[in-house]
């Protein structure tokens, strides 16, 4: 283990204006605060209180005192909470709170917890202790103790000799991190820019050149090591890539100001990064919730109803801050937007709070914060979020944390309740045309008894099968969802006993009411100003229909919310003995406004590893069709209304039966109500 050697410090008299001057070298990057925050003002008055105020799974007031203070005590506050009091971010705050006011309550309350903090963690005990000396724990602290420095010198609570005591310490905790920087992940990257941090704001220090030089060299590979092609951060999570993308471009500024550093970042590479920021807001203006993020799923984020964790993200508002401060064009990207390298589509009506929103994710392993979730979607219409990704309900490793990330919990398929592997899915295949938009995916990872914290604890007693998705969303009236689920089963063939069930899961948002009519193929979810009618025309022989919320042994039903979870409505079509290798769930996904339920009639036939086709004829006469062929690899060829070498079709037809448009999906030519052959497929309206 490396052992962090003595700081060369400045003469003590010299100490306090060595850290100005420093940090005055920063300030047309980092300016400091002329106001503060409502929030900042309330975490720096209950530290004065001796009270830590941490954002986790709601509001959480940590009773700490300023003497005597047990640092790693429980309370009930659990892992992650004990994570955030260790990393001292309330120092920034009075140390902010100090400069603004002038009030040496900050600044003696600031003195307190560092003089507390020194003494219960000697420098000879560091990396001794994972809870307070994990990397990402000590590099924000050190950072936030190294920022503020500087803006506590005017007070006689920070004498020389404090300082130098302060200084020393923080020296020979980034002399460690020097020496033991994470190897992977966001970890890496908050290391080294914190390392990066305390080398400018330390910079009379011997040893800062070091730190300068190397977390420079890790931040320049990170660069380009950690953003995928499409611009998407390699975890592949909405919340951890807005982190990453804000870093990154807080990195750039600070090359453009300091180039002597030799950081790379570009603008050029920025750009389709924050693309994907403003993808994955839904039309409320809230983060959604896929993997390790979360969400909010009625009213509107202007209204700031939003808790104070992840949910609290305003990507419109960062999307628009970026494009104003680098004189970009404010015109938004593509109404379909696909990444395939992170593997996820979101796909949208338009760009006003009206418009109607999707997701699928068929995620590229992206490492522990991705959930077991491939094929899942997500759907808001109607100002309302109707099927839902609960994203995390709990970072601890407890049975919440393991429910969350858990291929039961989201809205795709599953066989026995086993969780997916982390083996990736099949590329990403989409198109698009004016009012419509296909995906498909094909996952063969099988579905295995494991549970998954940060890693897999075990992966025993699976079986092997492949599943493929289709999305076919007709903008205008529904989404169309095709399941294909192929197993491979023991030979010469399976007892009844051994036959896995088979389950379509639609996660819902919570508020829903359910009305389960089997008999007519359909449920029903009505919120109180919008609802969700669910059509399923083909399922397996002896499918049926449930519904799972708030259960406890074991969790099912299930969304995160302010300091508490809520019950959310699981629709589930389970197939409790699937008795043949491939079989087939289609689902029609209708929104709609208000209470009144659309009527609509529906004639199905299952491809049953062919053709198939649905046939909708609505209140008004008028008629949706869609043929297909099994998972998107036969052309339907010549059908009774047309011809086509497209595998996806959709024809639209007045309530006389006349043809009125539709969309080809990745066809050479429609007939006859497209005639041109072209060169080479695409997907296209006639």
């Amino acid at each position: 283990m490396h052992v962090p050697k003595p700081a060369t410090l400045p003469q003590a008299a010299d100490l306090v204006n060595a850290i100005r001057q420093a940090a005055g070298r920063l300030q047309a990057i980092y300016p400091p605060p002329e106001t503060l925050s409502d929030s900042v003002r309330e975490s720096a008055d209950a530290a004065v209180d001796g009270v830590v105020i941490v954002h986790y799974q709601g509001e959480r007031r940590v009773k700490l005192g300023r003497r005597n203070i047990i640092w790693l005590t429980d309370a009930g506050t659990g892992e992650q909470t004990r994570g955030f009091v260790l990393g001292t971010a309330f120092i920034r705050d009075l140390a902010n709170a100090y400069h603004v006011f002038k009030d040496e309550r900050y600044a003696e309350a600031a003195h307190d917890y560092l003089a507390e903090y020194m003494t219960a963690w000697p420098t000879e005990t560091i990396g001794q202790n994972h809870n307070a000396d994990n990397t990402l724990t000590l590099c924000g602290r050190n950072a936030n103790w190294s920022r503020s420095l500087h803006l506590l010198a005017a007070s006689p609570a920070f004498d020389a000799a404090f300082f130098a005591r302060v200084v020393a310490f923080v020296a020979a905790q980034f002399d460690y991190l020097r020496h033991h920087l994470s190897t992977t992940i966001n970890w890496r990257v908050f290391n080294a820019r914190n390392l990066l941090a305390g080398g400018l704001y330390l910079s009379f220090l011997d040893t800062a050149a070091d730190w300068r030089e190397y977390s420079v060299r890790v931040l320049n590979d990170a660069w380009f090591r950690q953003f995928l092609p499409d611009g998407v951060h390699y975890e592949r999570n909405p919340i951890y890539h807005t982190g990453m993308t804000g870093t990154f471009c807080d990195l750039y500024r600070l090359g453009r100001q300091l180039p002597e550093l030799g950081l790379i970042m570009t603008l050029e590479s920025l750009i389709p990064a924050y693309d994907f920021m403003l993808a994955c807001v839904k039309p409320n203006g809230y983060l959604c919730g896929i993997h390790d993020s979360q969400s909010e799923f009625t009213g509107h984020r202007r209204d700031n109803v939003h808790t104070t964790s992840h949910k609290g993200v305003d990507n419109n508002k960062t999307w628009e801050d970026f494009r104003r401060e680098f004189n970009l064009p404010m015109e938004r990207p593509s109404t379909s937007q696909v990444f395939p390298d992170a593997g996820l589509a979101f796909l949208r009506t338009g760009w006003d709070e009206d418009a109607a929103w999707m997701s699928f994710d068929a995620t590229q392993w992206g490492g522990g914060h991705c959930h077991l979730s491939r094929h899942a979607v997500q759907l808001h219409a109607c100002r309302q979020s109707m099927v839902i990704d609960p994203g995390w309900l709990s970072y601890d490793s407890n049975e919440w944390g393991v429910y969350g990330r858990s291929t039961r919990a989201h809205s795709t398929c599953n066989l026995n309740g086993r969780n997916q592997s982390s083996t990736n899915p099949g590329r990403l295949v989409a198109y698009s045309a004016p009012g419509y938009d296909a995906l498909l995916s094909l996952y063969e990872g099988g579905y295995w008894d494991t549970d998954l914290k940060w890693d897999f604890t075990h992966a025993a007693n699976g079986l092997w099968a492949q599943h493929a998705r289709i999305l076919f969303w007709v903008q205008d009236r529904f989404a169309f969802v095709v399941d294909s689920m192929f197993r491979l089963p023991h030979q010469p063939d399976d007892p009844e006993a051994e036959r896995p069930s088979y389950e379509c899961v639609w996660q819902l948002a919570p508020g829903a009411a359910i009305d389960l009519q089997p008999e007519q193929n359909r449920a029903i979810a009505q919120w109180k100003d919008a609802g969700l009618l669910l059509l399923t025309p083909i399922r397996p022989e002896g499918s049926r229909y449930e519904v799972h919320c708030a259960e406890k042994d074991p969790l099912r039903g299930w969304a995160p919310g302010e300091g508490k979870h809520h019950p959310a409505p699981q629709l589930v079509l389970n197939t409790l003995r699937m008795q043949v290798r491939h079989d087939y769930y289609v689902s029609i996904l209708t929104p709609y406004r208000g209470r009144t339920v659309p009527v609509v009639s529906v004639d199905a036939k299952s491809p049953k590893g062919q053709l198939g086709y649905v046939r909708l004829t609505w209140q008004d006469g008028t008629q949706d069709e869609i043929h297909w062929g099994c998972n998107l690899n036969l052309m339907l060829g010549k059908q009774p209304d047309f011809e086509t070498d497209s595998s996806l079709v959709h024809l639209r037809k007045d309530a006389a039966g006349r043809v009125t448009g539709g969309c080809c999906v990745n066809g050479t030519y429609l007939k006859p109500f497209d005639t041109t052959v072209r060169a080479k497929p695409a997907t296209f309206r006639f």
